[in-house]
């Protein structure tokens, strides 16, 4: 096989993930690649200046890529020449597609199809990676199903046990009607917990759960964490809350976290208490996969799930949710999530309730329309978020400057260009454009002609915060693939 591409849901798990690669393979070995500085957007192709610098963005040649779903699967179905140029490089690749359950389900009925022309034509190969399989087999409720004869478990049932044991290690607490928990309740709650983790859907969720504990609590460490942080902020606060678990299981010195799902994909982290707002039964075992993660607890974790005071988001999130309700209604409020059939039935549920093909795009590709569908298949709308560089620390400044630099033409090369470039993903933050406008002139263009804002927290200090990272009214009603970048 000539490369691997590893593509994940969340860009909050890219730089870590390459990070680990880099050290094991060699830095020039992996190219990482995502949506969050896709600087020129949808500009002219026939301006000259533009086309140098996108020629200047990763081609896809490396032999190792660890990339978005977004990017892979956009590319995929690209009409623009921008994208299509790292096509040829998919064949013959090994496409991990890891937290496969995140791909999103408005789009199966082209996705699933695609992969397995990839796999029968285009000698690839696909590892559905997860944890909770997402039941892509075909079958009544999926039609566009992957062929039993294509599918197989590459891990030995010995192996899979592995799974049933680590849930072993948690015990959940159900809860037993549909009432929703006050979050001043909550608060209170988990105040009385001096080790644990809540997660909820909605950033502005976190943000009062995680203000409101650091009133209840003001001397003990409170950590907050939401893709409001650029993943610079996000990485250093991972890392002070692993050395606080650490310290409270030496000396007993509390330790809170409240964040958003993002800390269920990839994040390694290890508490012995967990709550987690109802969400589908995926995202309800990722959460207790940071519980009691290294098995080290005399007893077993606690995995509590509650209804929360506001609903998820609408669309996929409020139906995953809708469904494990109706699940635990009818399995008497206990769903015994080491039986791998629940997962099966929860997606064949999804399935059967989500329309698989949300733009209907099916007919395009049959008909092959190929800038209709190059056109209309977006994961994520391209005039909804707009990448704002954060000036974080000195780093962020210097490699700052270095873009500036070359743009001016004061050092030439594109290769450096598409470096400089590169090196300002781990400050870049993803905002709304409500979330734009509350900026108002604290953001200035990172390059004349570019989509991408800067912000500098030193002339700004209100916009970005030490603890929730830029400081917007910044949350729309989000379409549920939009959360899958």
């Amino acid at each position: 096989m000539r490369r691997v591409i590893v593509a994940v849901p969340y860009t909050s798990i890219i730089e870590q993930n390459a990070e680990i690669y880099e050290r094991a393979l060699g830095a020039e070995n992996v190219v990482q690649h995502h949506s969050n500085l896709d600087d020129f957007g949808d500009k002219e192709e026939s301006n000259e200046s533009t086309i140098r610098r996108r020629l200047a963005c990763e081609n896809w040649d490396a032999p190792v890529i660890v990339t978005t779903n977004v990017q892979l699967f956009e590319s995929l179905f690209t009409h623009k020449r921008r994208r299509a140029r790292k096509l040829h490089n998919i064949v013959g690749s090994v496409i991990i597609l890891d937290e496969a359950q995140c791909v999103p389900v408005g789009f199966m009925a082209l996705i699933l199809p695609m992969l397995k022309d990839l796999v029968e034509n285009y000698h690839c190969s696909v590892v559905i990676c997860t944890a909770t399989q997402p039941a892509w087999r075909k079958r009544k409720c999926l039609q566009c199903g992957l062929p039993e004869n294509l599918v197989r478990q590459v891990i030995p049932p010995e192996a899979r046990l592995s799974w049933t044991e680590a849930l072993d290690r948690v015990e959940f607490q159900w809860p037993q009607s549909t009432a929703r928990i006050p979050y001043e309740q909550l608060a209170h709650e988990l105040a009385e917990h001096p080790c644990v983790l809540a997660i909820v859907h909605r950033k502005k969720d976190a943000q009062w759960l995680a203000s409101r504990l650091t009133i209840l609590k003001p001397n003990e460490a409170v950590f907050h964490l939401s893709t409001n942080m650029c993943p610079v902020h996000r990485r250093r606060t991972l890392a002070e809350i692993r050395i606080a678990i650490n310290l409270w299981r030496e000396t007993g010195v509390p330790c809170r976290v409240v964040s958003t799902q993002l800390v269920e994909a990839g994040v390694d982290l290890d508490l012995p208490v967990v709550y987690r707002a109802m969400a589908g039964l995926d995202s309800i075992a990722q959460a207790a996969g940071r519980c009691n993660r290294e098995g080290v607890l005399s007893t077993k974790g606690r995995v509590v799930v509650f209804h929360a005071e506001t609903d998820p988001p609408d669309g996929h999130l409020q139906h995953c949710a809708e469904i494990t309700t109706q699940m635990l209604a009818e399995y008497d409020n206990k769903l015994d999530l080491r039986d791998t059939r629940m997962f099966e039935e929860f997606f064949m549920r999804l399935y059967t309730r989500q329309d698989l093909d949300v733009k209907k795009l099916l007919r395009h590709v049959e008909e092959m329309n190929f800038e209709t569908v190059g056109t209309e298949f977006r994961l994520i709308e391209d005039s909804q978020t707009i990448p704002v560089v954060v000036l974080y620390d000195d780093e962020a400044r210097a490699r700052w400057r270095t873009v500036r630099a070359i743009a001016a033409g004061q050092a030439g090369a594109e290769v450096a260009a598409r470096v400089a470039f590169r090196a300002l993903q781990p400050y870049t933050v993803a905002v709304w454009p409500k979330g734009i406008a509350a900026l108002g002139q604290a953001l200035e263009p990172l390059l004349p002609e570019s989509d991408t804002k800067v912000l500098d927290p030193k002339l700004y200090p209100a916009s970005y915060d030490s603890l929730f990272g830029i400081v917007t009214d910044d949350e729309p009603v989000i379409p549920a693939h939009v959360l899958t970048i």
